[in-house]
């Protein structure tokens, strides 16, 4: 009789073992499956900042400064940069930079959706966690972009990969280009035609 019981014993603590064994591997595979399908996308951020470059003594290069981060600091050269920060785990190849019309009829008989702003840099391939700089983007462009801007048709800026998706900025972001731009030593009217 206690051989018997003991055998039981036996058996039901090798049942339970055995499936806190098919538990314990069902939840690392599903773990797995997770963070293969969710956290190892692509991802992209864009961020768009108005200011210039100044020269900063000792310093090799030139370096962007946002407008008004500097007080009674005029900046000559004004441009908008647009900064990409691949934070997927994955390599991205990037092929346009531009901006995103608000739809509306006149933009549907015009054929307008996007405004392609030129780079001469691209297509590049971003690899994780690398941070791409365009801010080649000099007077011209800026008067381009700041005029459709304040005409309210412009909804968001992109960048766009070689698959076709677009990564936009955020609404944030598109305010705080506003506010950069008021900071502007140069008044409206010298960006508007």
């Amino acid at each position: 009789m206690i051989e018997q019981e003991l055998n039981f014993i036996k058996e039901i603590s090798l049942w339970i073992v055995s499936i806190i064994g098919l538990i314990a591997s069902l939840v690392a595979l599903t773990w797995n499956i997770i963070r293969d399908l969710i956290k190892d996308r692509t991802r992209l951020e864009l961020n768009v900042k108005f200011g210039g470059l100044i020269k900063v003594k000792n310093y090799p290069t030139e370096i962007f400064v946002r407008k008004g981060s500097i007080p009674d600091k005029t900046i000559p050269d004004e441009r908008i940069l647009f900064s990409v920060v691949n934070s997927g785990r994955r390599p991205v190849m990037i092929e346009a930079i531009g901006a995103n019309y608000k739809y509306n009829l006149f933009s549907f008989f015009r054929n307008k959706q996007a405004m392609h702003i030129v780079a001469g840099e691209l297509p590049k391939m971003i690899q994780p966690y690398e941070v791409f700089n365009h801010k080649d983007c000099k007077e011209d462009d800026v008067k381009r972009i700041f005029e459709e801007m304040v005409k309210g048709r412009i909804k968001h800026f992109f960048v766009r990969d070689t698959k076709g998706k677009q990564w936009k900025n955020s609404k944030k972001n598109m305010k705080q280009l506003l506010n950069d731009f008021d900071k502007s030593d140069k008044p409206l009217k010298n960006y508007i035609q």
